[in-house]
């Protein structure tokens, strides 16, 4: 029921909100087994051939973009997706700034390794002088998207950023949350599993995998809580790159499915070092076993 009404109230306001911010322009890479829907706004929603159908972020029927995307917080002021524009369910993150749209480009590329499909979205943080530059490629076969996001800023001023969403695992709204190697988000409740996974390819510094109201309400007090919460439930996850400074890129990874082999296990225990000799060490060994070998065979009788 509640989140009727929450949708309910979305369309609501963003009924009022369209006439001051515009619906995101949206770009389709449709790949295989990802078609990955990006938006203007730097949100996102995601559909695969395992899950026909069935959008993999809340709204799932939200056909353009969902309640996925990249945030910044500068100075007290947190720029997100423009979520007010279409049905959602983000009620909880509170006051926000939608980011102020530069453009976005057509998706280019032929879907390979070498050259894979790519959209680049530019977008700035109002007049703050905060520039972000997201670059979006998936190469087909993979089941799992990839995001540069580059900032270049005017002056010094520290900013957070944050990946987060509301995971709609396969097609279900419920899942267990999960955490692997710093990625982090949910399993499906039921057999066979199913796995929803934000990679930090550039190590974040908090994390979040909860109720999806309360990964809301963290993103919009500026500090995930690096809880991961226990059971099925409607779940959110969230990554969060702590006190940026000055100009400087950002690696995530978004996977579908099974474990992607870019989420690693980190090694058991700390690197072990092989000991070597050195020069005069081999040299020293060569002579002691020459010598010995000499001595064994005076002592030989014939």
């Amino acid at each position: 029921m509640k989140r009727v009404v929450t949708v309910f109230i979305a369309a609501l306001l963003a009924m009022s909100a369209q006439f001051a911010i515009a619906q995101p322009a949206v770009r389709v890479i449709t790949g295989n087994p990802l078609r990955v829907n990006v938006g203007s706004d730097a949100s996102f929603q995601v559909y695969t051939t395992l899950v026909p159908g069935q959008g993999q972020f809340y709204p799932s029927g939200n056909t353009t973009v969902a309640d996925y995307g990249v945030f910044v917080r500068r100075a007290g002021t947190l720029f997100a997706p423009a979520f007010s524009t279409r049905g959602s369910a983000t009620g909880g993150i509170g006051t926000y700034t939608a980011w102020t749209s530069v453009s976005i480009s057509a998706v280019s590329g032929t879907g390979t390794a070498a050259d894979p499909f790519t959209v680049v979205v530019v977008n700035d943080a109002a007049a703050t002088g905060l520039r972000m530059t997201m670059t979006v490629t998936y190469v087909n076969g993979e089941n799992f998207f990839r995001k540069s996001v580059a900032f270049t800023t005017a002056d010094g001023t520290p900013y957070d950023v944050f990946l987060g969403g509301d995971i709609y695992l396969a097609n279900s709204d419920s899942g267990v949350p999960y955490t692997l190697s710093g990625a982090v988000g949910g399993q499906s409740c039921t057999p066979p599993v199913y796995t929803i996974l934000m990679i930090p390819l550039t190590p974040a510094s908090r994390y979040s995998a909860r109720g999806y109201s309360t990964v809301w309400s963290e993103i919009g007090a500026g500090l995930l809580s690096n809880i991961i919460s226990t059971g099925c439930q409607d779940n959110g996850a969230a990554l969060q790159w702590q006190n940026r400074i000055g100009n400087g890129t950002i690696l995530a990874a978004t996977s579908f499915g099974a474990i992607p082999p870019i989420v690693n296990p980190p090694p058991s225990g700390p690197a072990q070092e092989i000991p070597t000799m050195s020069e005069w060490m081999l040299l020293l060994t060569a002579v002691l076993v020459a010598l010995l070998g000499l001595r064994r065979m005076r002592s030989v009788r014939f």
